[in-house]
């Protein structure tokens, strides 16, 4: 499992999944990516989660999103599609 932890102090500008945009996923994969092929671990199932966290004076509420997202698309010609499971 690859997770995103986002902490915001406010909801103000779309709270913490908010911050989860197109191209925090794309860097995400990307990282996914280097750390499956430096371990090996292409044939292995795998997801990316998000937790978010907000700030609510001295206590913080918190939302976990098992499989927040997916990444279809070949990541590069020499490995099967991503197949999350």
């Amino acid at each position: 499992v690859f997770v995103e932890v986002k902490t915001r102090r406010s909801e103000a500008y779309g709270g913490p999944a908010a911050a989860v945009t197109p191209a925090k996923r794309r860097l995400l994969t990307r990282a996914a990516q280097a750390w499956l092929t430096a371990h090996q671990a292409w044939h292995s199932p795998c997801r990316f989660d998000v937790v978010c966290l907000l700030r609510h004076g001295d206590t913080f509420s918190a939302e976990h999103y098992p499989h927040a997202f997916d990444f279809s698309p070949p990541l590069d010609s020499g490995h099967a599609p991503w197949q999350p499971w």
